[in-house]
């Protein structure tokens, strides 16, 4: 039987508290964090994502932390950065990265793989979309 993913995660950051709600989550949301990753690298998000240097990882690990923020709740860049997570001391956004990679990461990914699940199915068992002119 297949558990019961949470849908709603509230995080603590600075003594503040924040709801990260997925089934609010709509398709331009999912689209938005996805094209912000893209902006934030200069379309190279795929380069550095995949790249195994640590330096290359922990700004990976920025990008999905501020794309992700940035749609699923805009005011934690509100309340802790001056103006933009981009103009934020580095060794301040330690408490920020930590927060996303231990709670929010593991959640986000869980639901993207529930997402996935019926295009695996399909890539297994073939697409029941098939073109006319094949048949």
């Amino acid at each position: 039987m297949k558990k019961e993913l949470e849908k709603i995660k509230i995080i603590e950051i600075k003594g503040e508290r924040f709801t990260l709600d997925i089934t609010k989550l709509t398709v331009n949301d999912f689209l938005s964090i996805e094209v912000e990753k893209q902006m934030l690298t200069l379309n190279q998000y795929g380069k550095l994502a995949t790249t195994f240097f640590q330096d290359s990882t922990n700004a990976a690990n920025l990008i999905d932390m501020i794309a992700t923020f940035r749609v699923l709740n805009a005011d934690i860049e509100k309340c802790v950065a001056t103006k933009l997570f981009l103009t934020m001391n580095l060794f301040d956004t330690r408490e920020l990265l930590k927060v996303y990679k231990k709670e929010v990461s593991p959640w986000y990914r869980e639901w993207m793989k529930e997402f996935n699940d019926p295009f695996e199915d399909i890539e297994e068992g073939g697409s029941d979309l098939v073109d006319d002119n094949e048949k």
